[in-house]
């Protein structure tokens, strides 16, 4: 029960401070965490589209590799035939970089 709370306490503080980051590419973004399954769930409406979009992130972990923050999963899968295609080919390594400043140990924690 406090696991759940917890995730939904992130999912709400992530929802908010990305939807911000997100707005002029999107109308609407929410970002759910299951820290106890290691998923992240990504819904998004991008302007100009007529479906949303859903990206779910499979086994995730947040390391450190010479000193810069990553996300690192297991598997991704994406809504969109196309963007997984774009994203398996980019994300190849199966990692993502956290922008500079992001509170890795809080974050860590926390997910």
């Amino acid at each position: 029960m406090l696991q759940t709370f917890k995730d939904r306490a992130v999912s709400a503080a992530a929802t908010g401070k990305l939807g911000k980051k997100l707005k002029e590419f999107c109308d609407m973004f929410k970002l759910d965490v299951d820290s106890r399954a290691k998923v992240l769930v990504m819904e998004a409406m991008p302007i100009g589209e007529v479906e949303m979009v859903r990206v779910e992130v499979l086994g995730y972990r947040l390391e450190r590799e010479g000193g810069q923050a990553m996300l690192l999963f297991d598997e991704l899968r994406v809504s969109r035939p196309w963007m997984q295609t774009l994203l398996a080919t980019v994300l190849k390594d199966k990692k993502f970089p956290l922008p500079e400043g992001t509170p890795f140990d809080l974050i860590k924690t926390l997910i």
